[in-house]
């Protein structure tokens, strides 16, 4: 028995303030749905700065070189996980929209290839480990003349309930526990 499921999500930032949203349906019964809005502060609008002013300037230290290891480690176990799930799914319909602006023609012009980048990567690893029943619609809009960054994801998928179980289970049992140790 199939188990079609439908996942809408948006990420919307406009005049520094974040809206998200998602809504799950299954079997077209909405099963789940959310929506966060949130202001940005001047902390947030730095920190990617921030933290990369740290890594740069550390020098080789010894609890940054064990994060960032850390971090390749997760990533890893992350990307095990996300294949084993990917090779289960059966995707019917994938719409990924994305409108951005940095209020710079030029700027906008990088940003927009950036995430031309990522998007078709992504598609990339959805064929090669996916199994896919549609033709992906994948679009970039830029804006020029303004400040925006929305992203509209919908997405339509099955799974069979054994596999859902089993993947399920898979996650909970054989997820590896993440060790904090930065001395």
């Amino acid at each position: 028995m199939m188990l079609p499921i439908k996942i809408a999500s948006n990420v919307i930032l406009i005049n520094r303030k974040w809206l998200f949203y998602v809504e799950v349906n299954v079997l077209r019964i909405r099963v789940f749905k959310k929506e966060w809005h949130k202001q940005m502060t001047a902390m947030e609008e730095t920190i990617l700065d921030d933290v990369l002013e740290v890594l740069i300037s550390d020098g080789g230290n010894k609890k940054t070189r064990n994060w960032m290891r850390d971090v390749i480690r997760q990533c890893k176990n992350l990307k095990l996980i996300l294949v084993f799930v990917l090779q289960n799914l059966v995707f019917h319909k994938i719409n990924w929209i994305t409108h951005c602006g940095t209020g710079e023609a030029s700027s906008t012009g990088i940003v927009t290839g950036g995430i031309w980048t990522i998007k078709e990567t992504s598609k990339g690893l959805l064929y090669k480990f996916g199994n896919i029943s549609c033709n992906p619609s994948v679009s970039v809009v830029p804006h020029f003349q303004q400040k925006l960054f929305k992203t509209e994801f919908h997405c339509m998928f099955s799974i069979r309930v054994a596999k859902a179980i089993s993947i399920l289970m898979r996650i909970l049992f054989k997820m590896p526990e993440a060790k904090e140790t930065y001395s």
